[in-house]
């Protein structure tokens, strides 16, 4: 498999589903584009985020591309990708014999589907979103004219009551979806897009108002539509979307409650072993870049809980010792640890380790480069402090450079 393109998605692309698959025989996907005909196409599907190529479509001088095999197709939404990347997406299920046509550019109002439902089900929506989405944006434009040159125009509150309505009626008409086909995945990958509803300020028995009990709610309440047992919404946007929202927005920044939180949905995500494979792989590599400082700490006990106990069955033995070996480097620098003793030499060759230096309450190491622009601007102020440290905490400082060429930092020193 190839990665092609990351994308930001837009309000569309968060309307795509997939299917589940019982179909008996194969699969064979005809799609005809009325306007491109003797060319390749590219047949991928949604990753999490990421988009995959599966295979090269050949258009016939017809516009006519054929996917087919004997072996079913994984459920979920695929992309039909033709030449200056234009593309739309399919959803492949239960239904894995139909046919789409279409024209070029404009491919969902011109779509017509034979012997797919849930595709006939989907274009139908995507149909109507478009349609509210182009009134909506149209009011929009009437409203911010209005605002600029007629600021107290009486329109105002008529339009925005308008654009409320449209919303409304997008909101509505995905109900409608749900509860008239609920079997079909459209309506459990519509459901995954729901979030709970927020509830009021909870009043103790004392009479105060617990405020956070609205965000704890939500919180507690968020993967209430998400199916861990349907690896098919592992081939659509929405997992990894709200895999990121739950880290990022709704736990403290803390490492302690990024653990906490990592825990609690890989056990949930144990329903399915290729979604426990997804979600255990994509914490360990998210707190693998360690963009803040402490968050190693995520890492270390992913490693260590899952990856060295064998829970992490797909990976090699390589992979596994690498992942393990970073840990074990980690977990003694984590922060709040004891730092593990080390010797250096001075510039006159004597040698010197931290534990070794007898008398400050405190000791300060500080590691520092020649050529780092934040140790230029920090290194005086450190300098500047150091005698009230001294006189108040007892504390010292071992200043480690971390460039081996004395050349370098030699003479940055004798010119400081």
């Amino acid at each position: 498999m190839q990665m092609i393109f990351r994308t930001t998605f837009s309000f569309f692309s968060l309307l795509l589903l997939s299917l589940p698959m019982n179909a008996q025989q194969g699969h064979h996907i005809e799609i005809e584009v009325e306007g491109i005909r003797d060319t390749f196409a590219l047949w991928c599907f949604h990753y999490g985020e990421q988009k995959m190529i599966r295979d090269t479509v050949w258009i016939d001088s017809k516009g006519k591309g054929v996917i087919k095999a004997d072996t079913l197709m994984d459920g979920g939404i695929y992309l039909y990708v033709l030449p200056a990347q234009q593309y739309f997406e399919v959803i492949v299920g239960d239904d894995q014999q139909f046919k789409l046509r279409t024209k070029d550019h404009d491919f969902a109002n011109n779509m017509v589907v034979e012997g797919s439902l849930e595709n006939e089900v989907f274009f139908n929506d995507i149909r109507f979103v478009i349609a509210q989405r182009v009134r909506y944006n149209q009011l929009g434009e009437r409203l911010e004219a209005l605002k600029t040159n007629v600021p107290n125009h009486d329109s105002i509150p008529i339009y925005e009551d308008i654009m409320h309505k449209t919303d409304s009626l997008v909101r509505d008409h995905r109900t409608k979806t749900k509860a008239n086909y609920p079997d079909l995945f459209y309506a459990k990958f519509l459901r995954a897009l729901d979030e709970p509803e927020v509830k009021a300020p909870l009043e103790l028995e004392d009479g105060t108002i617990d405020s956070t009990y609205p965000y704890r709610y939500f919180k507690a309440h968020f993967f209430d539509y998400i199916d861990f047992s349907d690896n098919r919404l592992l081939r659509t946007p929405i997992i990894e979307q709200k895999l990121k929202t739950y880290l990022d927005r709704l736990t403290v920044q803390h490492p302690d409650s990024l653990i906490e939180s990592c825990d609690y949905l890989i056990e949930k995500s144990r329903a399915d072993n290729e979604v426990f494979r997804f979600v255990l792989a994509w914490t360990l590599n998210k707190y693998a870049k360690r963009e803040f400082m402490g968050m190693d700490a995520v890492y270390v006990h992913l490693a260590e809980t899952y990856y060295a106990t064998g829970q992490a069955y797909w990976a090699t033995e390589s992979q596994l010792k690498r992942i393990i070996d970073d840990a074990a480097k980690m977990k003694p620098l984590l922060l709040g640890k004891k730092a593990p003793n080390f010797t250096v030499k001075t510039r006159d060759g004597r040698p010197v380790s931290p534990y070794a230096i007898n008398g400050p309450e405190y000791l300060i190491l500080y590691f520092w480069d020649a050529d780092c622009g934040h140790c230029r601007k920090e290194t005086p102020k450190l300098y500047e402090l150091y005698p009230t440290l001294k006189a108040k905490y007892n504390v010292e400082i071992m200043a480690i450079t971390v460039e081996l060429t004395e050349d370098h930092w030699g003479k940055f020193l004798d010119e400081q």
